[in-house]
């Protein structure tokens, strides 16, 4: 029997309850929309599915937020999210693009085996840690009337460690243009339509 689908309320009350976490795994999860709150606890969508576009704008989030092994049936917004922790996508499939502009990460953006349908954009992140986009299959995605590119958009990203985009594929640009990076970009076994890079900083090495 499938579990019966989260409301809204339910929802709010795990994220805004006291507690170390507000749990949502292997749950069913409506679509959602949360903007310019604070939630003191870290939250995990661990092996849930999510019915349609999550939606998290303005956020600060004490602790991780996990969407490892999550299904998203929709697109995944998390513009000028803050976050003390890391934010996980390990092995996520998403039915849309992937929006983190803006966001500050104090520790890592965890990606490796992301499967979404659309663009994923860092663009103008801060992330103290590293970025891990290792396997990542960042398609194009078709509809009837237009269709989205597939893009990594990484332009005016801070990272105080590596970028691992080993092998990743990715159906459109990888755009690098004006990044900051402290430590190595890794792009081997990586593969994309073009790339943009001006004005970019490397301070570790290249590795191709």
């Amino acid at each position: 029997m499938k579990k019966a689908i989260l409301t809204q309320q339910q929802i709010e009350e795990q994220l805004f309850s006291q507690g170390e976490k507000a749990d949502f795994s292997n749950q069913f999860v409506p679509s959602f929309a949360i903007i310019n709150e604070k939630i003191n606890k870290g939250i995990s969508f661990e092996k849930a599915e999510i019915e349609g576009q999550m939606f998290m704008a303005d956020i600060f989030i004490n602790g991780d937020l996990t969407f490892k092994n999550c299904l998203i049936k929709g697109s995944l917004y998390l513009g000028n999210l803050h976050l003390s922790g890391s934010l996980i996508l390990e092995n996520t499939k998403i039915k849309g693009a992937v929006n983190v502009v803006g966001a500050e990460i104090e520790k890592d953006f965890m990606a490796k085996g992301l499967k979404n349908q659309g663009f994923v954009s860092l663009a103008k992140a801060k992330i103290k840690g590293d970025v891990i986009l290792e396997k990542a299959r960042i398609q194009n995605a078709f509809y009837e009337s237009f269709s989205v590119s597939g893009d990594l958009i990484l332009e005016g990203i801070k990272v105080g460690g590596s970028i691992n985009l080993q092998g990743a594929s990715i159906g459109g640009h990888l755009d690098l243009d004006g990044m900051i990076l402290e430590n190595n970009l890794i792009l081997q076994k990586t593969s994309f339509k073009s790339i943009e890079a001006e004005d970019i900083i490397i301070k570790g090495k290249t590795i191709n």
